[in-house]
Formats: structure tokens, C-alpha cells, sequence
């Protein structure tokens, strides 16, 4: 082993850990950011939510009730969203740096190589999965929110229909 290529495997593994980290650094701070504004989002939507339910009872205030609730069920639904993929995310690195280690102790290409090969499969496999996380979990929280709406709308029909049939029945 000669000393360029030690050099070289340490300047290597410093710039990934320089760079996973700056990417994990931020992902985690808009991880903490976005939980903020879950929380500040959440706690105004409860306040209004004796107003925004009443609008529901009024026929031509019912969209500002619905608006609510897309609001309202969109930022419930992000958190646990965006935690599994950051579980996935660190899940990931841990079997990671197992099979790196299997693949070191067979041998491998080099050190140089291998110092690319390893930091880097591992760095853009748990970046992608926390930035992608945070993407897909803000999508995933509206997808939730209309579907839930869906629900929400086919029960208020129902329980519509069988509150006409029970004061038709108690009529009679």
C-alpha cells in the first residue's frame, strides 16, 4: 500500500463524511422545520375548528368546512408519513454498512475504489430516502387528506339518509 493511495482513501472518506452530513444536517433541520409548522398549522386548525364546524352545518358556508379539513387531515397524516421514511432511511444504513463490511472482507477492488464504492452507495441511498422521504410524505399527507375527505363525505351521507328515515319513522 503506498501512501498516495492511503491519502487519497482518507481525503475520499472525509469528503463523504463531509458532504453526508451537510445533506443529512439538512435534511433533519427540514425535518424539525416542517414538524414546526405541523404543530403551529394543527394548533390553529383546532382553535377554529368550533367555527369551522359549524360551517359544515351551513349549506353555503360547507366548502370553507371542507377546506378545513383538507388543511386539517393533511398535516396529521404528514408526520407518521415522513417517520418511516427516515426509519427506512436509517434502517437502511445500518444494512448497509453490514454488506459493505461482507463485500470488504471478501476482498474487494482496492482501497481507493472501495472507499468510493462503499461511502458513496451508502451516502446517496440514505440522502435520497430522507430528502425523498420528506418529498413523498408532504404527497402522501394530501393523498391521505382526500381520501379521508372521501370517507368523511360518503359517512355524512349515510348518517344523513338514516337520520331522514328515523324522523320519517318517529313521524309515523
Amino acid at each position: 500500500v503506498n501512501a498516495l493511495e492511503v491519502l487519497m482513501t482518507g481525503l475520499i472518506n472525509l469528503a463523504f463524511t463531509a458532504i453526508f452530513s451537510l445533506v443529512g444536517a439538512f435534511a433533519i433541520l427540514a425535518f424539525g422545520l416542517m414538524l414546526l409548522a405541523r404543530y403551529l398549522y394543527l394548533s390553529f386548525l383546532l382553535i377554529v375548528a368550533p367555527i369551522a364546524w359549524l360551517f359544515w352545518v351551513i349549506p353555503a358556508l360547507s366548502g370553507e368546512f371542507r377546506k378545513w379539513w383538507d388543511k386539517f387531515l393533511k398535516w396529521v397524516f404528514f408526520a407518521p408519513a415522513v417517520s418511516f421514511f427516515f426509519y427506512l432511511a436509517f434502517a437502511s444504513l445500518a444494512g448497509l454498512k453490514n454488506s459493505t463490511a461482507q463485500y470488504l472482507a471478501g476482498g474487494g477492488f482496492g482501497g481507493f475504489i472501495d472507499s468510493i464504492l462503499s461511502k458513496g452507495a451508502q451516502m446517496i441511498v440514505v440522502t435520497g430516502l430522507m430528502l425523498g422521504g420528506i418529498i413523498m410524505a408532504e404527497s402522501m399527507g394530501v393523498s391521505g387528506a382526500k381520501a379521508s375527505m372521501g370517507l368523511a363525505t360518503k359517512v355524512g351521507k349515510g348518517a344523513k339518509v338514516w337520520a331522514g328515515k328515523q324522523a320519517a319513522r318517529g313521524a309515523t
